[in-house]
């Protein structure tokens, strides 16, 4: 019987192989499924497998409830997260009102994320897991709230005022709300932008600030990170061209999360990154773009926070991270699971392929 990779159970016993896109079995057919077989399933994106009507200890097969994490579904078990997926629909139908033209309600907008930042300070490791829910159908929307997040997080790890912190966070949820201005088919195309259509959407910026401007509770900070947020150390961003010495810090700030967050996300164009593997992107590929420190505490949080996971690397092996480098969280150290040790830093082709729920 074909079941659903959510559905499945510990016990549940394959009645044929699994592949991936080697020639070789993923696994074979009569394995019993453990809680690491899931966990392979998943990071490989099985989408299903065939197994017995039999569990391997004789009682018949009881499909899992589908809890398939993701803001369309809304369907967790954790409060936070919950309050996430709620924050995401919310969002979702402010930016709806402002493509019919009503104008941003700040406050609402002030209030919704308040209520969010405090609860993930206090629980990184979720903050740094809500990637796992985006969707490419309400990527907009979950990116904001993301970002905001993220932004917050990063404002208070590196010591700013509470007020600031939520500044920064308003930032982040407000940053893409120009989008609103832009015809839907831009921003929801499933191939990649051409020149022209990528000269649109960079508008984004100017008109986010154009819709917060005249906002009386809105403050300089918050505005200039909304039109600034993708401009660039190097000056090669928009939409003025901007260098280091001339953005907001808080436009620095979000810039990063907005970055990262938008690597780490499957879009319709693309593959999305791995965490580690979207660190390494901007640290290298980006070099000199965005602020050096900010991008370099998120990396350490990245990774000190990722001890003892279970990676997927992208030679197919798995293994569990059991050390950072301190001159490069993004290359540690791995236990693979058959015993061996595996140093990313020694082994610059291969990178982390996906963390492991």
């Amino acid at each position: 019987m074909k079941v659903n990779r959510a559905e499945l159970v510990e016990g549940c016993v394959l009645a044929a192989d699994v592949y991936s896109k080697a020639a070789v079995p993923l696994m074979k057919k009569k394995t019993v499924l453990t809680d690491w077989h899931l966990e392979v399933l998943n990071a490989f994106l099985i989408d299903s497998v065939d197994i017995e009507p039999v569990l391997d200890n004789g009682e018949p097969f009881k499909r899992r409830p589908d809890r398939t994490q993701s803001p369309e579904s809304g369907v967790v078990e954790d409060p936070l997260l919950e309050s996430f997926l709620d924050a995401v629909q919310k969002f979702k139908g402010y930016f709806q009102d402002w493509q019919q033209g009503k104008p941003v309600d700040i406050f609402s907008a002030f209030n919704m994320i308040t209520q969010l930042v405090h609860p993930f300070l206090e629980r990184p490791d979720a903050l740094f897991g809500l990637y796992r829910f985006s969707k490419p159908s309400g990527y907009l929307y979950d990116h904001s709230v993301s970002v905001g997040l993220i932004s917050a997080y990063l404002a208070h790890k590196m010591k700013h005022p509470k007020r600031q912190i939520l500044e920064i966070g308003l930032a982040g949820l407000l940053a893409d709300c120009g989008m609103a201005k832009l015809p839907p088919r831009l921003y929801e195309k499933r191939d990649v932008l051409t020149h022209l259509e990528r000269r649109q959407i960079e508008k984004h910026t100017i008109y986010g600030y154009q819709m917060l401007k005249d906002h009386s509770a809105a403050k300089e900070g918050v505005l200039l990170a909304v039109l600034q947020h993708h401009e660039r150390e190097d000056g090669s961003g928009y939409p003025l061209r901007l260098s280091r010495e001339n953005i907001h810090p808080y436009a620095k700030i979000v810039a990063v999360a907005d970055t990262f967050h938008a690597l780490i996300c499957e879009r319709p164009y693309r593959k999305k990154h791995s965490p580690f593997s979207a660190l390494d992107l901007l640290r290298h590929d980006h070099f000199g773009q965005l602020d050096h420190k900010v991008l370099s505490l998120l990396a350490d949080e990245v990774a000190n926070r990722s001890v003892g996971k279970k990676v997927l690397l992208s030679n197919d092996t798995v293994g569990e991270i059991v050390f950072i480098y301190a001159n490069a969280p993004t290359r540690p150290l791995i236990r693979l699971d058959d015993g061996e040790t595996f140093s990313l830093l020694d082994h610059r082709d291969v990178y982390i392929e996906e963390v492991l729920p």
